[in-house]
């Protein structure tokens, strides 16, 4: 069964983890705001995701899972500047465990305002599958999920969709009222 869960023993939960996907988020007045990645050849959004190497722990695959989907973005700050993402942000992130789990990690409300720009200056590589990044409220992310809008990349919709638009809401909908 699928469900939002804070992780606190990642690793010990799902050892044999071979895929990993994240999806940063963040919080401005309250209302939570998801970054999805719209992919180059289909133009669907997407969550970020990629293969665990041999040795790398599940935490670290996802930060360099985000990092390489966002061309970097978020590690163009110096160490002690709250916008650097660290495995810090992603220990203690919900996850949504399921087949692919897939890790929501914080970010700073600064982001929302700059992220895609960075992301753009950044320059296109033949390597990324990733050709933009979108912001999207928490409600556009729920119709997404249950196809009221199209858009959304039909394997992460499905994972989504298992575990129920209402769970995933009120998870991140309550992370941002706890702030």
């Amino acid at each position: 069964m699928t469900k939002l869960t804070v992780t606190f023993r990642l690793e010990s939960l799902i050892p044999n983890l071979v895929n990993v996907s994240a999806i940063p988020y963040c919080c401005v007045d309250r209302h939570v705001y998801l970054l999805l990645g719209q992919e180059h050849r289909s133009k669907k959004l997407s969550s970020f995701d990629g293969t665990r190497n041999r040795g790398e722990s599940i935490i670290d695959a996802a930060l360099r899972v985000l990092m390489d989907g966002t061309r970097g973005i978020f590690r163009t700050f110096g160490s002690p500047d709250p916008k650097t993402l660290t495995t810090e942000n992603v220990k203690f992130s919900p996850v949504l465990l399921g087949a692919q789990p897939i890790i929501f990690v914080e970010v700073d409300e600064r982001w929302r305002g700059m992220a895609r720009d960075r992301f753009l200056g950044e320059g296109v590589s033949g390597k990324d599958i990733v050709s933009d990044i979108r912001w999207i409220s928490i409600n556009n992310f729920e119709k997404l999920i249950t196809g009221e809008k199209n858009g959304m990349k039909t394997s992460l919709k499905a994972t989504l969709s298992e575990a129920g638009q209402g769970t995933i809401k009120t998870g991140l909908v309550t992370l941002a009222r706890e702030e």
